[in-house]
């Protein structure tokens, strides 16, 4: 049998590989070149194997650059109004973003320029062994010295740990000065006022005063909403946005 030697002349051309040396000085001009002299598959290739960390690395970058600005640029919305509502309960049904749309729509102001916040389903134990409600009950005080909760509420114990006590020690203002006179007429007809007491420093009762609302059976306490009852909400004492708070009562009643 006879046996020829490959002819040299048919021996494909190795392909040329580019692998970048470490003491190689590289300029973005200079691989941009030599991905280009490379042809569109060899170049992608290189640039895929070489660069793609960084891209990576970049990607991420931007998106949290993204994510992050989104974020400061909502948050700088000014709020409309914030409710909070604690220890209830909503329905498997319940949309709160439909709720929030509504009143926007209600105060005829777009919540692309502005924000609401309702929450309605906070928790707090008043027995102190529960450290996230203790949390929460340091998170309410601090609201208050920011001037930031407007209305506010929830359960019998709520409104009695907030609302009983000492005139500058609790939150809740008088609704018989806030609120306009036929709106607090009208509330005090269908016997939905709730008065608790104001003491001196070692508790003896001084009187009473209209300190909240029992809202059930209203736009947000009923089987498609909030489900506990009854359900009490105030307008806290040093809130900067009274107008729209008391809006707010009025247009969970449907009170034209």
């Amino acid at each position: 049998m006879r046996i020829e030697a490959d002819d040299p002349s048919k021996k494909q051309p190795k392909k040329e590989e580019f692998n970048p040396v470490k003491s190689e000085k590289r300029s973005f001009k200079s691989e941009i070149a030599k991905m280009k002299s490379m042809g569109f598959k060899d170049g992608w290739e290189y640039f895929w194997s070489y660069y793609k960390v960084p891209v990576f690395v970049i990607i991420g970058v931007i998106a949290i650059v993204i994510s992050i600005t989104m974020s400061v640029i909502r948050n700088s919305r000014p709020f409309i109004v914030q409710v909070h509502v604690y220890n209830n309960y909503l329905s498997d049904n319940a949309d709160v973003d439909s709720l929030e749309k509504e009143f926007a729509a209600y105060e005829d102001m777009s919540l692309k320029d502005y924000q609401i916040s309702f929450n309605l389903t906070e928790y707090l134990d008043f027995s102190g062994s529960d450290e996230a409600s203790y949390t929460s009950m340091m998170k309410v005080m601090a609201m208050a010295a920011a001037h930031d909760l407007d209305v506010l509420g929830g359960n019998t114990a709520f409104v009695n740990y907030y609302g009983v006590g000492e005139e500058d020690n609790t939150l809740f203002a008088d609704l018989e000065e806030t609120l306009p006179p036929a709106f607090f007429q009208y509330l005090k007809e269908q016997d939905r006022i709730l008065y608790l007491s104001r003491t001196d420093e070692a508790g003896k009762v001084l009187g009473q005063y209209a300190a909240a609302i029992d809202v059930s059976d209203t736009r947000i306490v009923n089987k498609n909403c909030l489900l506990g009852t009854p359900c009490y909400l105030g307008i806290a004492v040093n809130t900067s946005r009274l107008q729209t708070s008391i809006d707010f009562l009025e247009w969970i009643f449907d009170y034209q």
